[in-house]
């Protein structure tokens, strides 16, 4: 009997170790599930906040793309009409018309402007073919047949632009800019500058909503058209810088991505984009001024080495030339027979300068020329 008892509660000491080992067991097996676990949820936490981030640095990288960066192609396309306007000014009229061509290719079209150039170009290269081509496009952008025999162009060319017929263009868009324009000259005129400041956000607002609905006054959107009796061409540059002059003050973000948008789709020249968009830097931004009149003398600014190189980094970045071969083109301009042929663009108008202004800037010029 003592025996059958002792083995009793052997056996339930068995019993009891064998159940502390299986709660053992399976303590360690659900410990390491809950390890494991716990790890996954780590890991998944880990790539869930990767997973965010990189979906924010791509959202941003789109968003930088699409509002915050001028095209490869309008760089390129800047960069062709850059090298033809230095090749006139040398007078290298084949190489002029090769870099307008590249120029063209890029858009497949020219802005005005630069098509005048190259019509000329061409014409005095002998180079018929392209220049049929650039007179077309004029022609079906509006300009009169009559404007043409204002320019230096060979007879041939001339007699086989009179032959052409052009497209019938709709002047109405043109005629909705024109009167935006009219209302911000008579601003000009008559009132405060505290209301003319009212009046030019005011008239901000209805130039963006404008736009939004016809698209950019550009001369392949609104057209172009002749007036006075010299045949002068009157282009979208002329009446979009006017109001751009007068709105960028507002620094408005709409307007920089309207501009930018523009410039990236062959609807605004490079140099009114680098004028009047304010997004840039004051680091990112190209001297707009780099030549002068004064007092019947042309001045340039007088960098050091340094600040030079700096300088011509910056435009070439942009498809712009370098100061001194922009001088050079700047001082071809001045020429009044070279101005009244070819059309110089808003880069190379004369700024004169008043006396006193120069007087405080002295120190920092380099007289070039006297007229």
């Amino acid at each position: 009997m003592y025996k059958s008892s002792l083995n009793r509660i052997r056996l339930n000491l068995d019993q009891i170790c064998l159940n502390t080992e299986t709660f053992k067991s399976v303590k360690m097996e659900t410990t390491e599930k809950i390890t494991c676990l716990n790890s996954k949820k780590i890991d998944l936490h880990k790539q869930f906040c990767f997973r965010s981030l990189l979906l924010f640095f791509f959202l941003n990288v789109i968003q930088f793309s699409a509002f915050g960066q001028i095209s490869k192609k309008a760089i390129r396309y800047n960069n062709y009409i850059s090298k033809a306007e230095y090749n006139l000014s040398k007078l290298e009229y084949k190489k002029a018309s090769k870099n307008y061509k590249q120029a063209f290719n890029v858009f497949n079209k020219l802005l005005s402007n630069d098509a005048q150039n190259a019509l000329i170009v061409c014409s005095k290269s002998s180079d018929k073919k392209f220049a049929l081509q650039i007179a077309y496009q004029l022609l079906d952008l509006g300009i009169c047949k009559s404007y043409f025999s204002h320019l230096d162009l060979d007879k041939e060319i001339l007699d086989s632009i009179q032959r052409i017929k052009p497209k019938k263009i709709d002047t109405r868009k043109m005629s909705v800019f024109e009167s935006l324009l009219d209302a911000d000259q008579d601003n000009r005129t008559v009132i405060s500058r505290s209301e003319l400041w009212t009046r030019d956000s005011l008239g901000l607002i209805t130039f963006i909503n404008t736009i939004q609905k016809l698209g950019f006054p550009s001369d392949f959107n609104i057209g172009i058209k002749c007036f006075r009796s010299d045949g002068g061409m009157y282009n979208s540059h002329n009446l979009a810088e006017i109001l751009l002059i007068h709105y960028r003050r507002h620094n408005s973000k709409k307007l920089d991505s309207i501009l930018l948008h523009a410039v990236n789709n062959l609807e605004l020249n490079m140099f009114s984009y680098l004028k009047y968009c304010n997004s840039f830097t004051k680091e990112d931004k190209i001297d707009d001024l780099p030549v002068f009149m004064v007092n019947g003398k042309v001045y340039k600014n007088n960098y050091t080495p340094f600040e030079l190189k700096s300088i011509n980094h910056k435009r070439r970045k942009y498809g712009e030339l370098s100061l001194q071969q922009y001088t050079d083109v700047f001082m071809f301009y001045l020429n009044e027979e070279n101005s009244s042929n070819f059309r110089k663009g808003n880069k190379y108008v004369r700024i004169i300068l008043p006396l006193s202004e120069a007087e405080v800037l002295k120190k920092n010029l380099i007289e070039i020329k006297k007229l």
